[in-house]
């Protein structure tokens, strides 16, 4: 019957339609029915003073991104990042399938108290899918570090007070009476300054200890009759204003007693029992002074320490237009970071100079500046004295330095006559040079009757030459060439001290990195991600890269969320993005 059979059929095609949609309404309803909430908690509710403790913010049911306003009277907090934590799951149960999405974010932040106590951490208000939410309240103490007998942290400046970029010195000391291991130094102060470990003194030993999680080589020393380890610290700082390292601590395990153990055959022994111990360091204080607005000259454009200056030049020997390469070397830098500004308001006229030049060179407190000129004026016998403005940082005045006045002789400038260029000499180039009129024009330099054939002009004869089109092809070439190089080799070089800095560096944190051979997992990958923020503020390197992002995920899914690893895995996840780092797939 084929009106039934179509009424079949239609009824069949409604129902595929309607099964799917209501199969999707029944799967999705654990995608739209998650509610929105927000929490906080804390990796440890009871911390040292100079400790940090670890707030991390938990936002269910939305990807948002979130950035928590979060101030707590003194108390630092660091920012830790974001990431995405969800989740997604399919199960099929006897042909009933359900699809669970749970939305999650986390956020981080690192909190490092200024004073013992109890310290409470208000609600924090979010907004996020256009709600606004707020944490529950956290509370954590700090304990008060207690001073020892047995051991003692010691900071101490060089000086009281220095000029800005001037070079002063800290030095750490550490001495004890008791055995200890595991030691590590916190300066809360020190993250705000930039400063280099000096090489510890021939003849010590030598140990490598953590300050703030960074290793600094100390070196071996006694003094009243303890044991010591020191270390020195070189500082340029570059703000006005006065800094005070305070707040300091040493945590270590030293001998509290003795404990009974049992051996493998099951002999009992008694060896030496350990516990934590964490003691305070001294206050220590220094003024960094602004350059004083008295007396400034003109042109001073921050230079201090104690400057001389050095000019070199090659070749000494030039006609008009060649180039000559400029090397200024400036010594006794304080901060070679200061930007030197261009040579053409200091050279005068006569001398061109290309507004590109070379980058600047750093040797210690030196610094090198090389560029290129050109001479366009046969008047110019010399290249001028080049004079800099400086603040002298140990007279404390403003002083000048200034370079040599260097000879140059400028040749004259060769021409080639038309007659040596056809093997004659000068003289017999002058007599055999004519000016002939015919109808079809005039034509210049002409030697005999074969040059007024009806019809030839100087493009036939430039076109018979090879040598005339030889040296009419040179000067462009030559110069095109020259153009060239100026513009991209100073590029090129920068790039190549760019991409051998950032070698360096990843380097660097390999080997910081592959020190630690088992610990705590969390502790690893938070030093990791500590190190890894710094190198991608000083190298620019792209954190977007697809597989770096990977890893930043997964270690956050350490960090923040219920990922577990065991310390292996953990190393295995910073070996691999040590490899992207070299690698160089996520550069900029």
């Amino acid at each position: 019957m084929p009106n039934g059979t179509g009424r079949t059929t239609c009824r069949k095609n409604i129902m595929k339609a309607i099964i799917p949609v209501i199969l999707l309404l029944f799967v999705s309803g654990g995608v739209f029915g998650q509610n929105i909430s927000v929490s906080a908690g804390l990796d440890s509710d009871e911390i040292w003073l100079g400790d940090s403790v670890q707030l991390t913010i938990y936002l269910q049911g939305s990807e948002q991104a979130i950035t928590p306003k979060l101030y707590i009277p003194d108390v630092r907090t660091d920012p830790l990042g974001g990431t995405v934590r969800s989740s997604r799951s399919v199960t099929n149960i006897n042909g009933k399938v359900t699809e669970t999405v749970r939305k999650a974010y986390v956020y981080g932040f690192r909190l490092t108290p200024a004073k013992s106590g109890n310290i409470t951490i208000p609600p924090i208000e979010i907004e996020a899918e256009g709600k606004k939410l707020a944490t529950n309240e956290l509370t954590f103490q700090v304990r008060q570090p207690r001073t020892s007998e047995d051991f003692s942290l010691e900071l101490q400046f060089d000086r009281e007070q220095v000029f800005l970029n001037e070079e002063c010195f800290l030095k750490i000391s550490f001495l004890y009476g008791k055995s200890l291991r595991s030691l590590q130094i916190n300066i809360p102060g020190l993250d705000g300054l930039d400063y280099d470990a000096l090489p510890a003194a021939a003849g010590r030993d030598q140990y490598e200890i953590n300050i703030n999680g960074e290793p600094i080589v100390f070196g071996s020393e006694s003094r009243g009759g303890r044991s010591g380890l020191s270390a020195v610290l070189s500082l340029k700082p570059d703000t006005e204003g006065t800094f005070r390292l305070e707040n300091s601590t040493a945590s270590f395990e030293s001998v509290t007693g003795y404990e009974q153990v049992q051996d493998f055959f099951g002999r009992i022994h008694q060896q030496e029992a350990y516990g934590r111990t964490v003691i305070p360091g001294n206050s220590a204080v220094i003024r960094v002074n602004d350059f004083p607005a008295g007396g400034k000259p003109d042109g001073f454009f921050g230079l201090s320490g104690d400057i001389s200056l050095e000019l070199l030049l090659e070749p000494r020997d030039v006609h008009i237009g060649d180039p000559l390469t400029l090397s200024l070397m400036i010594h006794g830098m304080n901060n070679t970071d200061i930007r030197i500004p261009p040579l053409a308001g200091y050279l005068g006229d006569g001398i061109d100079i290309p507004d590109t030049r070379s980058s600047a060179k750093v040797s210690g407190n030196t610094k090198t500046i090389t560029q290129t000129i050109r001479i366009k004026d046969s008047s110019v016998n010399k290249i001028p004295p080049i004079r800099f403005s400086y603040f002298n940082t140990d007279t404390e005045k403003y002083e000048y330095a200034e370079t040599i006045a260097i000879p140059i002789n400028v040749l004259e400038t060769q021409i080639v006559t038309s007659g040596e260029l056809e093997g004659g000499t000068s003289g017999q180039a002058e007599k055999k040079v004519k000016l002939e009129s015919r109808r079809d024009g005039i034509y210049f330099n002409y030697t005999g009757d074969d040059l007024l054939r009806p019809g030839l002009i100087m493009t036939d004869i430039i076109s018979g030459s090879l040598l005339i089109k030889i040296i009419l092809l040179l000067p462009p070439a030559v110069f095109l060439v020259i153009t060239l190089v100026t513009r991209l080799l100073p590029q090129l070089r920068e790039r190549a001290a760019e991409r051998a800095d950032r070698s360096r560096a990843v380097r660097k944190l390999r080997r910081s990195m592959g020190r630690t051979k088992s610990g705590d997992v969390n502790e690893f990958l938070r030093e990791f991600n500590r190190d890894l923020t710094g190198f991608l503020k000083i190298h620019g390197t792209a954190e977007d890269s697809a597989k770096l992002k990977n890893t930043f995920e997964s270690i956050n899914g350490v960090l923040y969320g219920q990922q577990q690893l065991i310390f292996n895995d953990a190393a295995e996840l910073v070996d691999e993005a040590l490899k992207i780092l070299e690698s160089g797939e996520a550069r900029k």
